[in-house]
């Protein structure tokens, strides 16, 4: 149950509904799930914020943030390190920034939570990629 913050400056130029899709997609993939699996779609969120966002008494224009909300021990931290990075590079791309200084205005944060709630019980890690190969097993019979 991946949840996926972008929260960006009310005035960066990009597709926040189209990099929130792709972040979804690489989350899951970097949790080893598969991103076209309905299952894995249906319990991975992307909620988007836009906000002034001032830097130093400055405004912003191509800040953004992505936070990863992840069940806890779900990603080493070799892995988290990848996730940010190629994060970084999506967010860069939909910018449509090829500098390297830019890549100072994209932060990437991993939180982690021991359990998450959902349909009103709380779910392992565990319980949710078996409650996801239920579904898969089910949608192919």
């Amino acid at each position: 149950m991946p949840l996926v913050e972008l929260i960006l400056s009310d005035q960066a130029t990009l597709e926040a509904e189209a990099l929130g899709a792709e972040l979804c997609a690489h989350v899951i993939s970097a949790l080893g799930g598969d991103p076209e699996a309905p299952a894995t779609q249906e319990i991975t969120r992307c909620e988007i914020r836009r906000l002034p966002i001032i830097s130093a008494g400055h405004r912003a224009p191509d800040a953004v943030r992505v936070n990863y909300l992840l069940p806890e021990g779900a990603l080493s931290r070799p892995r988290k390190a990848r996730l940010a990075e190629r994060t970084t590079e999506r967010v860069l791309k939909a910018l449509g920034r090829e500098d390297p200084d830019a890549a100072r205005n994209v932060w990437v944060t991993v939180q982690e939570t021991p359990a998450f709630a959902a349909a009103g019980r709380f779910w392992t890690p565990r319980e949710i990629a078996e409650w996801v190969l239920r579904r898969r097993l089910a949608a192919s019979a």
